[in-house]
């Protein structure tokens, strides 16, 4: 059995009358996702709608925990970096150990 979700959409710009149209501004902007899913991914899909009230809310949290993960990899790698940067100095400044024979 083959089963694939299709979705077709298009971007559009939602203003009050007199307003220029502005894509800067995030309230106005908003933009539909095409893409498609196998079988397989359909009980992914069906997961995210009962978690979290409606598929797009699902899809939302996704990307919000994708944006998160990457802040967090991005503070980690600063942090060993600075971490790698002061052990080098720490260990290079002590005297060298006299060997007790």
């Amino acid at each position: 059995m083959l089963a694939i979700l299709c979705v077709h959409g298009y971007m559009s710009i939602h203003r009050k009358p007199g307003q220029k149209p502005s894509f800067a501004a995030s309230d106005g902007l908003r933009r539909r996702v095409i893409f498609e899913l196998d079988p397989s991914q359909l009980p992914l899909l069906e997961a995210v709608r009962e978690r979290h009230g409606s598929t797009r809310a699902g899809l939302i949290a996704a990307l919000e925990a994708e944006g998160s993960v990457q802040e967090l990899r991005e503070r980690a790698e600063r942090y060993l970096s600075t971490r790698m940067r002061h052990l080098s100095f720490k260990f290079s400044e002590q005297p060298p150990r006299s060997r007790a024979c």
